[in-house]
């Protein structure tokens, strides 16, 4: 299962987004959003927020 973000936490940094090797991630509305068909769930994103706004499912 791909990560998944908490809106509540999502403070829109764009860490995450830097962080992705498969470019999966991109800010709408000032939060982040995963592309489910492009993340191979390698967790890096997880690591990289620093506001614990994303988890694997």
């Amino acid at each position: 299962m791909p990560a998944k973000v908490i809106v509540e936490k999502c403070n829109g940094c764009g860490e995450c987004i830097e962080q992705c090797p498969e470019e999966s991630i991109k800010l709408v509305d000032e939060l982040a959003v995963i592309d489910a068909e492009t993340c191979t769930d390698c967790g890096i994103c997880v690591d990289a927020c620093a506001e614990e706004a994303i988890e694997m499912e």
